[in-house]
């Protein structure tokens, strides 16, 4: 079992703003998964990896910055 990080997940606001993100980035991808599948689980779960991946890609923002 994946273990995340203790973040909320994203909204679903927020997922609908992926589907029109840069084809191929992990959050369009992720948000596609989302729209594609019935299970609550696994929408949680994209949900989760999106914030994931969000706050890594300020990190190595900030951290390229220095």
């Amino acid at each position: 079992m994946v273990t995340f990080y203790k973040r909320e997940p994203v909204s679903h606001e927020t997922m609908l703003e992926c589907r029109s993100a840069q084809p191929n980035s992990i959050c369009n991808i992720l948000s596609q998964i989302y729209f594609a599948v019935e299970d609550e689980k696994v929408k949680k779960n994209c949900r989760r990896a999106v914030r994931i991946a969000k706050a890594m890609s300020a990190r190595l923002k900030k951290y390229g910055d220095g």
